[in-house]
């Protein structure tokens, strides 16, 4: 019989993450540590590997350690989708609304292993999320891992049920969707009606098995810390508190690099030969992350538990035509290459 969907991607992480079972009678290794890491908005173009202008030391090593997928897919269109007669506005078949190539959709992809559209994608859906009859990636993992979620989720928040913590992650840190700022952690999308921007940051914890407990509170702790340093320090006490007979996995979606442009000015600084005050920018956030992603493998290695970490790197769409590049390829967010053809890449073990 075939295999659903959902478990063919957790059937790729086993391909992925090759170990050998220890003799009879010895104790079971626990599996490999998986830290999933996903960029917003970054362009194809935009890293150290492509354009040599960021010290991105973390991500060269990966790439160094992996294997680049140059041509990764974010988003795909739906099946015989046609294209209007002088149009270049992609129609689903009965349904009369076009196929965005943006944030959400990506996400829920990924997390359902299922094409975005089988599971209600076709923008970025408000509030809305994957159905709840569709298992999620760590609610899949679950017998063997404990999962974490950071950043950002775009999955789910009207309804606390549709929420990391009760998706099968142990413990969330982070935002619904964007940040309209990197330090007061505001959004003006939710909960104000677009009249003004609202404290969007919360840190909760997974019910029991039963569905008892569980906590969703507002984390005014770190209201005036920058965004991806307080994410980078979230990580850090995860690695610290895991139970290391257990698997891990750490679904760390970043903010950077999507709007707003917001960076620490010494970061920013550190590219005074940039000539684009938009590039500066951008380029100070992605290494504002790369600064997170190397201090997260020291902690693996601190722990020995990086000789068996799975890095997974990508975005989850290519970047806007304001500030980031996705060259070779044309177009930006929006659209459809700029858009679909992404960074990733996968390194099966951590580069020291």
């Amino acid at each position: 019989m075939a295999m659903p969907p959902a478990a063919l991607l957790l059937a790729g992480l086993a391909v992925l993450t090759p170990w050998s079972p220890h003799p009879a009678g010895a104790a079971a290794a626990a599996p490999p540590t998986v830290i999933h890491l996903v960029a917003d908005d970054l362009g194809y173009h935009d890293t150290n590997w492509k354009n040599h202008q960021v010290s991105t030391d973390a991500l060269d090593a990966l790439v160094k350690a992996g294997v680049e997928i140059p041509d990764f897919y974010v988003r795909l269109r739906a099946p015989y989708a046609p294209l209007r007669p002088r149009s270049h506005t992609l129609t689903l078949p009965d349904c009369g609304v076009q196929v965005y190539k943006m944030c959400a959709p990506s996400r829920g992809s990924v997390m359902t292993g299922r094409y975005p559209w089988h599971v209600g994608y076709y923008d970025n859906n408000g509030g809305g999320g994957p159905p709840l009859g569709f298992k999620l990636l760590p609610e899949l993992l679950a017998p063997t891992y404990d999962s974490h979620a950071l950043g950002k989720w775009h999955l789910g928040w009207l309804l606390r049920k549709y929420t990391p913590a009760w998706r099968g992650f142990k413990t969330f840190h982070g935002s619904s969707g964007n940040t309209d700022d990197y330090w007061y952690h505001l959004n003006g999308e939710k909960c104000s009606m677009g009249k003004e921007s609202a404290y969007d940051y919360v840190t909760s914890t997974a019910p029991n098995a039963d569905g008892v407990g569980g906590s969703f509170e507002v984390d005014l702790a770190h209201n005036g810390t920058y965004d991806t340093r307080v994410l980078a320090a979230y990580s850090l006490g995860i690695v610290a508190d895991h139970n290391i007979s257990r698997g891990l996995y750490l679904y760390f979606a970043f903010h950077a690099v999507h709007v707003a442009m917001n960076a620490p000015l010494e970061t920013v600084e550190r590219f005074p030969h940039t000539p684009s005050d938009a590039r500066k920018v951008t380029n100070a956030m992605l290494l504002e992350l790369d600064w997170a992603v190397g201090n997260l493998s020291l902690a693996l290695h601190a722990r020995q538990m990086d000789a068996r970490t799975v890095w997974i790197f990508h975005t989850d769409n290519g970047a806007p035509g304001s500030h980031g590049c996705n060259w070779p390829n044309r177009g930006h967010k929006f659209s459809f290459w700029g858009a679909h053809r992404a960074p990733k890449l996968r390194a099966l073990f951590s580069a020291r």
